[in-house]
């Protein structure tokens, strides 16, 4: 079992790579914004806390012609999705 200190840590390692924009594999973009304003996240981090998200990313409708993944969350402000992700 992980200690308070490790668990800090891991949480923290989680924090910078997303904050460096490190191996960011899906965008996320609200209904009210600006479709350049998507907002990177990763995948796995989605799947692991939301049942909703990983059911969307299994889904290929997610992905474009590029070949990245893209989720609109068309009821939800651009705030609210950035604080989601954060």
């Amino acid at each position: 079992m992980a200690t308070h200190t490790n668990l800090s840590i891991f949480l923290d390692g989680f924090a910078h790579i997303l904050e460096e924009q490190w191996q960011v594999d899906v965008l996320l973009k609200a209904g009210d914004s600006d479709p350049d304003a998507a907002i990177s996240a990763h995948k796995l981090v989605l799947a692991a806390r939301s049942k909703v998200f990983k059911k969307m990313l299994e889904e290929d409708e997610c992905k474009t012609s590029s070949g990245k993944e893209i989720i609109t969350l068309s009821e939800m402000k651009h705030e609210e999705v950035k604080a989601l992700v954060e």
